[in-house]
């Protein structure tokens, strides 16, 4: 009996034995990780949202120096273009006249440990009919640190817009007409986008409804006009407001047209961004000269 007591206590004790040394080996694995310090993009999308300018433009992304024990060695970063990757995201890649990387390597900076990359965009030659982005991934890093496995790459999406592009509240000046429906009235203010076409144009989307249109009220109701929405042309050395167009065409498929009112101010108001037009929507078919008058002032109220 002595004895099968005496064999069970020292198969308990190895047993037990052998659980602690594969406790310890699974400490000593964690205990045995690889360098402290590791390399990423801080972000691994972002937009490059820019003005249309006559002159190139720089456009700074980062990636990042991180240290567990505050070592932050002495590194050298290397990116390398990822064209995969603007295609997985349904994307094209800017053109090559469109852009220039200025740095495949950069070494962080020692007080904030980010490593700078630019790019040198010329903003006049995007296709603005196209949707762009660039890719890059980090291929290396010296001075001992590694790659962060999941923050390797950095898709930077690049839109351009121009100076009147915005979100804006848009009120009266003088009373909105319809001079074939006197039901039809103003409901003012409007909340609009005005969106980039090109380095001079914008057309305006009406909150309200959702698309390019002029919201009304129709006996104190929501309406709008269909196959109507206002682009509006600048003069970007005057900011001379100087054509007024319909979205649908001059004219649209029922026959409406939009045409600027010289007797306004039209004009881009660089001090605060604001706009002061007025303009007519035509429709001969139904009345002449002009069906609706608009007097409009939009009060910038920033970015879309």
């Amino acid at each position: 009996m002595r004895l099968i007591k005496t064999t069970a206590m020292f198969a308990a004790c190895a047993l037990l034995l052998s659980g602690c040394l594969k406790s310890k080996s699974i400490n000593f694995a964690k205990m045995d990780s690889p360098s402290p310090n590791t390399v990423d993009f801080n972000n691994q999308t972002e937009t490059a949202a820019l003005d249309i300018v006559a002159t190139p433009t720089i456009y700074t992304f980062y990636a990042e120096l991180n240290s567990s024990n505050k070592s932050y060695p002495a590194t050298t970063v290397t990116i390398a273009k990822n064209a995969a990757a603007v295609t997985a995201a349904g994307q094209e890649f800017l053109p090559d006249s469109a852009f220039q990387l200025l740095n495949i390597t950069a070494t962080p900076d020692p007080a904030t440990h980010l490593a700078a990359f630019q790019l040198k965009i010329f903003t006049t030659k995007i296709d603005l009919a196209h949707n762009f982005a660039v890719a890059y991934t980090i291929t290396s890093a010296t001075g001992g640190a590694v790659i962060a496995s999941n923050k390797t790459d950095d898709l930077i999406t690049v839109s351009a817009k121009n100076k009147y592009d915005g979100h804006y509240s848009v009120t009266a000046t003088a009373p909105f007409v319809d001079y074939s429906n006197a039901a039809f009235t103003g409901r003012y203010p409007l909340d609009v986008d005005l969106l980039t076409v090109n380095g001079t144009t914008v057309y305006m989307i009406d909150n309200a409804i959702g698309i390019p249109s002029h919201s009304f009220l129709n006996n104190g109701g929501l309406s709008y006009y269909g196959s109507f929405g206002p682009v509006f042309t600048f003069n970007t050395a005057t900011d001379a407001l100087t054509t007024v167009v319909n979205y649908y065409g001059q004219p649209s498929g029922n026959g409406r047209y939009a045409n600027i009112n010289p007797a306004g101010l039209n004009k881009w108001n660089s001090a605060d961004r604001s706009i002061d037009v007025k303009y007519w929507m035509d429709q001969p078919t139904v009345i002449t000269p002009h069906r609706v008058a608009f007097s409009e002032h939009f009060t910038y109220l920033g970015p879309r």
